[in-house]
């Protein structure tokens, strides 16, 4: 009995493991996109490298676009790379925790960018009469609603708060000892 039960919850245990392994790679790996199809942000995180991928089109009905969007970190960027980016874009990088930008498109081209972040970020698009505030994401193009976490794929919360105490030091005879409490700035969704 006991080799039973020992199948069945190692079985159980493993199903649980490919679940949660395919929802994590939902943003991983590129999707099949075609600039001259797809219309608004494509986005997609290297399987590898962790970078992740964003490219901007039109299809031929709409023709052209202005994509208006941003992404926030509460650390910054470790890297970004315009690609296809015009005169006519905007791709600001000013702030070290944002990145903000006007993109226009026309079919069949694409204006897109590489990125990657420590700790949080957060996507948002700006809808606008040609671009909703939906994004494709990952090898399925799943359609997610912006503002975005990208560490979780649902909404925007801004990262969790943390508590921390400095160090003490005190003697076997001290009566007292005073500490610091630091509580980080409180999340959005308090």
């Amino acid at each position: 009995m006991n080799s039973r039960f020992f199948n069945i919850f190692s079985l159980l245990l493993a199903s649980a493991c490919f679940i949660t392994q395919s929802e994590a790679a939902d943003s991983c790996g590129e999707p099949a996109w075609d600039p001259a199809v797809d219309h608004g942000l494509v986005l997609w995180q290297d399987c590898t490298t962790g970078i992740w991928q964003a490219r901007v089109s039109t299809n031929t009905q709409t023709k052209n676009l202005v994509f208006n969007g941003s992404i926030t970190t509460n650390q910054g960027f470790d890297s970004i790379t315009p690609l296809n980016i015009e005169s006519s874009d905007t791709f600001n990088t000013s702030d070290p925790l944002a990145l903000s930008l006007q993109l226009k498109a026309a079919n069949p081209w694409w204006d897109g960018f590489s990125f990657s972040y420590s700790g949080y970020a957060c996507l948002e698009i700006i809808p606008n009469a040609k671009v909703s505030n939906t994004v494709l994401i990952g090898p399925n193009k799943t359609p997610l609603t912006t503002p975005l976490d990208l560490n979780t794929l649902g909404p925007c919360a801004g990262p969790e708060p943390t508590l921390s105490i400095a160090d003490v030091m005190v003697s076997e005879a001290d009566v007292e000892a005073s500490f610091t409490v630091t509580l980080s700035a409180a999340s959005t969704d308090t």
